[in-house]
């Protein structure tokens, strides 16, 4: 975790050290697949339908896949393949589906001139985004990008960041390299910028091949910076939230799931 220069002891973003003034962080709910279909949401009446939001932003990359000037004109950043997609910075609800071996980053703060909640949600592909990868650098550059827009336009101490998604199914698998690499490339880039390490809300996604291919769907409401999610299973160590630098404890009880 990030030490400040002052030989100070690093900021607990779990305990919320991080924001000031009263700033609530992101709270997630998880519900699995048992209590909700894949086109539902929690939100407290348990009946959220993620496509008939009001207007929210889509971040789905597969909607707007090969056609990057669609996404490039309602704000996006997007890839040359679309199989990266990081939404607009605003006040609206964020929507996507399909998180399978994706992870996603969700950021909010109090923007400065309006006082209201602004975020952005991505939606990115490990064989796109990894180091060595086709599309590496556009996308480090694209989350950088977006990550300085929300800082420059918070209020100081309002900046909240969490990282979800991503699966493996046994040890030693490609998956979950691919997937400890991509929360070690996401922590590095928000604290870089942002200067706290963010908390990863949920664990992969434990498959038992990998023929397995259901997703998670999140929804993202700004204005009270609630994040729900939907996904396959819940109720065990791949549901805990943990920090990036505790990847490798967490690894041994996701291990152990049978």
């Amino acid at each position: 975790m990030l030490e400040e220069k002052t030989g100070e002891k690093p900021i607990n973003t779990l305990h919320s050290e991080h924001l000031t003034n009263g700033e609530r962080p992101i709270i997630a709910s998880v519900e699995g697949y048992g209590k909700l279909t894949v086109k539902e949401i929690s939100d407290g009446s348990n009946r959220f339908q993620i496509f008939t939001a009001r207007d929210d932003e889509n971040v789905d990359y597969a909607e707007y896949a090969g056609d990057t000037n669609a996404q490039e004109k309602r704000g996006f950043l997007t890839g040359a393949r679309g199989n990266y997609v990081i939404s607009p910075l605003n006040n609206k609800g964020k929507v996507s589906t399909g998180y399978v071996m994706c992870t996603g980053v969700v950021a909010v703060g109090k923007d400065k001139r309006t006082n209201e909640n602004i975020s952005f949600l991505s939606h990115q592909f490990p064989d796109i985004f990894l180091p060595g990868k086709s599309h590496h650098g556009q996308f480090v550059s694209s989350l950088e990008a977006r990550l300085e827009e929300l800082k420059q336009r918070s209020v100081l101490g309002s900046v909240d960041a969490v990282i979800f998604g991503g699966k493996f199914y046994k040890v030693g698998d490609p998956f979950e390299g691919e997937y400890a690499d991509s929360i070690k490339l996401l922590q590095n880039e928000i604290r870089n910028v942002l200067g706290f390490d963010p908390v990863v809300i949920t664990g992969p996604k434990r498959y038992k091949n990998d023929f397995e291919q259901a997703g998670e769907a999140v929804f993202f409401d700004t204005a009270n910076r609630r994040l729900y999610i939907t996904r396959p299973e819940t109720g065990d160590a791949t549901t805990e939230s943990y920090m990036p630098d505790d990847i490798a404890s967490q690894t041994k009880k996701w291990r152990n799931k049978e």
